[in-house]
């Protein structure tokens, strides 16, 4: 009878754990799912406007793609973290690193490697960083990068026979969007990485990528993957201090510092919709265009100071003329495409030239705005170094503008393509 009761009061203690463990387990999983539900109803591309039927047909009829950097999010990202873990990947690429050196490759067209290069040669995608190498003193060695292409330099730009090498070709397939160098020491380079204009087919970054020997091997560095889309990076020279600032998007929006080459960022100006544009103009003043249509200015990196907004625009794009400080240039969209071209007069005012690029002469593109309603994606403005008075603006199409010195009179464009 006494084991009866035994077995009865352990069959008893053992269904109440079984239970008290099934209970916490269930408990756990609904935790998860909760907390999965939340982050995507809150993730970072989740900034959705459901537009009115009346804003639905004025709108352009084009692809959605902050829907498919939504879609990305969604489904690369780790439930756990609550966000994409692509540094999980380095370790891979290090190991291909090792196993893709010079000497484990065969030379092309032997019996170790069967495959020849046969083009294309002379033909590239987006090119979204190009850097004269500091270090040459023939100014004639040039670095570029673009969307899943890697790095690449030119020995000599000035000679149309001189190839275009390849390094560090584990990067291949990152975008990179912008280059910098070290003015305190030059032979320190940055690249930053993912594209971040909710082009259909962007491709996200791996954060900040350094070069400690004038672009001979490149490395991460490590804890920039909290910026997947760096859209622009400058290293200022602070009273002998190299100090990086970056352009940030999507995540963690708005402009960050580091002082201590990348290692530690901090957060200086908040932007929402991100900033497109960082540049230092001769005097050390930083100067940053959004994709909210307004211009910041700093003198001291910490403090950001709105210095203009445009009504109904968005990307800013903006360009000092790199012998006068005073002379600050603007290119903005407006609804997708080039609005307009604007110069400083002092502080937050600002004129507006009467009229942009004319492009009657390429029936794909409208006249009236050569970026093809691309405006968003493709707009680029910079000031000539040996002439302040030249501006070239880029988009589906470059143009070279002659900026006069009294801003009513138009601005005398030549096409590139016809020089």
């Amino acid at each position: 009878m006494k084991k009866t009761i035994t077995r009865s009061v352990w069959v008893l203690l053992s269904l109440s754990i079984l239970f008290s463990v099934d209970e916490r387990h269930t408990e756990s999983i609904h935790s998860q799912r909760e907390a999965l539900t939340e982050l995507i109803e809150n993730h970072p591309f989740n900034r959705k406007y459901i537009p009115t039927e009346e804003e639905i047909g004025a709108i352009p009829k084009k692809d959605r793609p902050d829907l498919a950097f939504e879609q990305d999010f969604l489904r690369t990202l780790d439930p756990a973290t609550g966000k994409p873990e692509r540094q999980r990947l380095l370790p891979i690429i290090e190991q291909l690193d090792t196993q893709l050196g010079v000497n484990n490759r065969g030379t092309s067209g032997t019996n170790s490697s069967y495959w020849e290069t046969r083009g294309p040669f002379q033909v590239s995608g987006r090119v979204r960083a190009f850097m004269f190498d500091p270090n040459d003193p023939n100014t004639e060695k040039v670095w570029s990068a673009g969307v899943s292409g890697g790095i690449w330099f030119n020995n000599d730009i000035t000679d149309t026979n001189s190839d275009w090498q390849q390094v560090a070709t584990t990067m291949e397939n990152f975008a990179v969007c912008t280059m910098s160098y070290d003015p305190n020491n030059t032979q320190i380079f940055y690249a930053g990485t993912g594209e971040g204009y909710f082009n259909g087919d962007a491709v996200r970054g791996a954060g900040i990528w350094k070069s400690t020997d004038g672009g001979g091997t490149w490395s991460r560095i490590v804890g920039t993957e909290v910026f997947p889309y760096v859209l622009d990076l400058v290293v200022r020279n602070e009273s002998g201090a190299s100090v990086l600032y970056i352009a940030a998007r999507i995540v963690n929006d708005g402009i960050w510092r580091s002082t201590d080459g990348g290692a530690n960022w901090s957060s200086v100006q908040a932007i929402r919709d991100g900033v497109a544009d960082i540049d230092i103009a001769p005097d050390n003043t930083l100067w940053a265009g959004t994709f909210d249509g307004r211009i910041f200015r700093s003198d001291d990196g910490i403090a950001w100071t709105e210095d203009y907004e445009e009504n109904g625009a968005e990307r800013m794009e903006v360009a000092i003329d790199p012998s006068d400080a005073s002379k600050v240039y603007a290119i903005a969209e407006i609804s997708n495409a080039f609005g307009e071209l604007l110069y400083r007069v002092t502080t937050g005012i600002w004129g507006k030239y009467n009229n942009g690029p004319n492009d009657i002469n390429d029936s794909s593109v409208p006249s009236n705005d050569f970026t093809r309603d691309q405006a968003w994606y493709n707009l680029v403005l910079e000031i000539s170094p040996d002439d302040g008075t030249q501006a070239f603006l880029g988009g589906i199409n470059s143009f070279k503008g002659a900026l006069p010195d009294d801003p009513m009179e138009d601005v005398d464009y030549a096409k590139m393509s016809s020089w």
